[in-house]
């Protein structure tokens, strides 16, 4: 799931949640803006209950993304109503619309 906040008129703050419920060692934020390294870390959030990771990401742009978890597996977000496929792969995965066309 993906929340977001608009912070200027050219800037959002996108926060990426990954349930806990899938079991993990760790999740990686992987897409548009993070496949370098192997993706973005997010962090478990004992409160929430979840794995979180907030970026600053360009208004107005459309980011292919997924997670990536325990280095192997690649996950949807199954809170994603829209999805297209990622051009490396032709695999369909969520999208994230910067300015609220999808969230």
């Amino acid at each position: 799931m993906v929340t977001w906040t608009k912070l200027t008129h050219n800037q959002i703050a996108a926060t990426f949640h990954f349930p806990a419920s899938i079991w993990a060692e760790s999740v990686y934020l992987v897409g548009d803006f993070g496949w370098a390294f192997g993706g973005i870390p997010m962090r478990f959030s004992q409160r929430d209950d979840e794995w979180q990771t907030t970026l600053i990401l360009e208004a107005g742009k459309v980011y292919h993304y997924g997670f990536l978890v325990d280095g192997t597996q690649l996950c949807q977000d199954r809170e994603s109503s829209i999805t297209a496929p990622w051009p490396a792969t032709a695999e369909r995965v969520p999208l994230l619309a910067a300015m609220g066309v999808a969230r």
